[in-house]
């Protein structure tokens, strides 16, 4: 069924987690990974991020709330004739949100596994120190689902030469934007050591050396009509290094 996802068996196993030789110092990797079917077959897109935390709390594992930084870049997805399919490293509409948003993503890991407490589970487990944390959730194994309301923003370039031809692509209908037969299946999570993704000036040749919003300015206009999704986006929304 259409974006319907089934929770994946989360299965205690080992690892995965990198974490840094300083104790309240943690670095880890997890992949995310984006199913489209398409009139010619599924497609598949991924990145892995590496998410740095640094917190004297013993439950945190993104840096909401703490000193942190994420490493990657937006996954591609090749959909062929109609174009590519990006998912950035920000939620929402570009600067009203974290551009590391994707550093949080791991919650939903933490949380379906019934490491953290999110408002919801009235018991969550303890922890003395965040390394025994980070430790939990190095032994997790398995596909996390990732639902369409937690994905960072979805969008395509109508001409991948110009920046300011960015569209924004809503996961539940992604038909109206590269047509019919195309539509998000599911997205995961899946803890990895895996080498952090690389290569997206390949398909964003321009990315690495923009310096200004998508639209050309370096001004920010969160209202009136040079409030575009181009100018509220800028490379920091697709790479961080």
């Amino acid at each position: 069924m259409r974006g319907v996802l089934l929770v994946a068996t989360i299965i205690v196993a080992g690892c995965g987690l990198i974490v840094a030789g300083c104790a309240n110092y943690h670095t880890y990797r997890y992949r995310l990974t984006l199913e489209v079917e398409t009139p010619a077959g599924i497609k598949t897109g991924t990145g892995v991020y590496e998410v740095s935390v640094s917190s004297g709390k013993p439950n945190l594992i993104s840096p909401g709330g703490t000193a942190g930084s994420v490493k990657g870049e937006a996954i591609s997805i090749d959909l062929g004739p109609s174009g590519r399919l990006f998912a950035l490293l920000t939620k929402g509409q570009g600067g009203e949100y974290q551009h590391s948003y994707v550093g949080s993503l791991p919650n939903i890991v933490t949380t379906r596994a019934g490491l953290v407490v999110d408002g919801r589970r009235p018991d969550p487990p303890r922890y003395g120190n965040l390394a025994s944390f980070t430790r939990e959730v190095a032994s997790l194994k398995g596909k996390i689902e990732v639902l369409f309301d937690e994905l960072p923003m979805l969008v395509r370039f109508a001409d991948a030469t110009d920046p300011k031809s960015v569209e924004l692509v809503l996961p539940a209908n992604l038909e109206a934007a590269f047509g019919p037969g195309i539509y998000l299946r599911r997205a995961w999570i899946e803890m990895t050591s895996a080498h952090v993704t690389s290569g997206l000036e390949k398909h964003l040749p321009w990315i690495t050396s923009l310096r200004t919003g998508l639209d050309g300015t370096i001004d920010h206009y969160p209202y009136g009509p040079k409030a575009t999704l181009a100018n509220a986006l800028s490379a920091r929304n697709f790479i961080r290094r």
